[in-house]
């Protein structure tokens, strides 16, 4: 079965909301907010996508707020402001607290990667398991 890249990117999100605490409680978020970077760069457009599928099939609003730097990106995620950052390597150095976030204000920050464009990183994974087997695509 061959799927293109926004469906891929739509049932990860989707399964994302899946295992959320709001999910658990009851269903989808019928609100959430992510930042990505700005509105001409396709990243936004690719969250917009995603945030009409949420709309479609699920009746979630998916506010984007949109940064020109990876300080504006993250700001939002720290102060839960949004759930989730469609960053770049800013995410790599906010969880690590280096580079621009080596600071006490910003890291280490307990960010935890949902999805990336690397194809052979992927963890699936539980709280009870043993050992991680890397899942390849």
């Amino acid at each position: 079965m061959i799927f293109n890249k926004t469906s891929l990117i739509a049932g990860l999100v989707g399964a994302a909301f899946a295992v959320s605490p709001a999910a658990q409680a009851g269903g989808v978020p019928k609100k959430t907010a992510w930042t990505a970077y700005g509105t001409t760069s396709s990243g936004y457009a690719q969250a917009v996508a995603i945030g009409n599928m949420l709309k479609k099939h699920y009746g979630t609003n998916l506010r984007v707020i949109p940064g020109k730097n990876d300080i504006s990106r993250m700001a939002p995620l720290r102060d839960k402001k949004a759930g989730y950052c469609a960053c770049g390597i800013a995410a790599y150095f906010g969880q690590e607290g280096v580079f621009i976030f080596a600071d006490k204000n910003w890291g280490p920050q307990p960010i935890r990667v949902l999805m990336t464009n690397i194809g052979s990183f992927g963890y699936p994974c539980t709280a009870k398991m043993q050992m991680l087997k890397q899942w390849q695509t």
